[in-house]
């Protein structure tokens, strides 16, 4: 039997402008991403320690049956690298560009692009959910920047309940900014957009 996947709910918060935070890569990394060097990169989870070695014979018995054990065979889970996706930059949105017009994209034009990725979001879900066995809760919080030529300039995801630690805020976080809006004749805009994971 085949386990059910989470659904997701979007809701559009329309456009942002939060300050940058204290780290010296001014708040813009993800949730799931940290500063290094002035770029966020994945944070790396520490490897476990190794089992010390066994002494008796019934021990190495015992460590031989757990080699043949599901939880041994299972494959390993990598998030997805998202070190090439810039994260939100607030400074983006502030500055003024004199010769750009004063075009922007409407909330409709936005939430239906947004809604566009759903399926991609979905599979960031379900391949986590599957990695990890089992029921991913929570929501994401994104905040993006889309520039004049439809592009988006940097993106950064904020995860509650176990999304953050199943790696779907990378994979997240790659959908979005490999997505394309229709260009407009302004400057760059920042928006919030949320979903929940039930």
């Amino acid at each position: 039997m085949r386990a059910a996947l989470p659904a997701v709910v979007a809701v559009l918060l329309g456009a942002c402008d939060p300050s940058p935070g204290p780290d010296a890569c001014y708040g813009v990394c993800g949730e799931g991403t940290v500063c290094a060097s002035g770029k966020c990169v994945v944070e790396q989870t520490p490897e476990p320690e190794p089992e010390p070695a066994p002494t008796g014979k019934k021990k190495k018995r015992r460590r031989s049956s757990k080699r043949g054990s599901s939880k041994a065979a299972a494959p390993g889970f990598t998030p997805e690298d998202d070190s090439n996706v810039p994260g939100y930059d607030p400074k983006a949105t502030k500055s003024m560009d004199l010769k750009a017009g004063t075009e922007r994209l409407s909330d409709r034009t936005i939430r239906q692009h947004l809604s566009r990725l759903e399926p991609k979001f979905n599979k960031c879900i379900e391949t986590s959910a599957l990695a990890h066995e089992g029921d991913l809760r929570g929501e994401l919080d994104f905040v993006l920047s889309i520039e004049p030529s439809g592009k988006v300039g940097g993106v950064t995801v904020k995860a509650s309940g176990n999304l953050k630690a199943a790696g779907v805020v990378p994979c997240a976080r790659k959908v979005v900014y490999g997505h394309r809006f229709p260009s407009f004749d302004g400057s760059t805009m920042g928006v919030d957009y949320s979903f929940k994971v039930d």
